[in-house]
């Protein structure tokens, strides 16, 4: 049974930063999702908490030209306790796992809540969208693609 339990406890989490700019020219009707996620991480020194932040943008700051209905950026920060055996390549895939359904479910109540139709982001396999693009992962421990960004003690 000890092979399934996760080295990883969650413990809470907290909205981050919201920004949100709509575009009133454009109506947001029968408009194509885009959506970009990019993650950091922090593990303490004994390997026993972590932080981890993942943020999502949906359409361009720029409106695209005018063309995007609205541009919303927000991100979502976890709380974790560990064993002290976790590496951040497992801290990585679980705790995107464990938060972004409670980005999604954000995003859509947000959204709701502001005047447009609900935006919905569609269910996403972490793995294969993080493995797909190695840029949106980032280290700066040992600059591999599959280990995330340091955030700081004050996030």
């Amino acid at each position: 049974m000890t092979s399934v339990v996760s080295s990883l406890r969650f413990l809470n989490y907290s909205i981050g930063d919201v920004l949100f700019r709509r575009n009133y020219d454009v109506v947001p009707e029968n408009i194509e999702l885009e959506f970009e996620f990019s993650a950091h991480a922090q593990i303490s020194e004994d390997k026993t908490k972590a932080k981890f932040k993942l943020e999502c943008s949906l359409f361009n700051e720029d409106f695209n030209e005018g063309k995007d209905p609205f541009y919303l950026f927000c991100s979502i920060i976890g709380d974790f306790e560990c064993n002290g055996k976790l590496n951040v390549e497992d801290l990585q895939l679980n705790a995107m796992s464990i938060l972004l359904p409670y980005l999604r479910s954000f995003i859509t109540s947000f959204t709701s809540q502001s005047g447009i139709a609900p935006i919905i982001i569609p269910p996403i396999n972490v793995y294969n969208y993080f493995s797909i693009d190695p840029d949106h992962i980032e280290d700066q421990e040992n600059q591999s693609s599959h280990v995330i960004n340091d955030i700081t003690e004050s996030e």
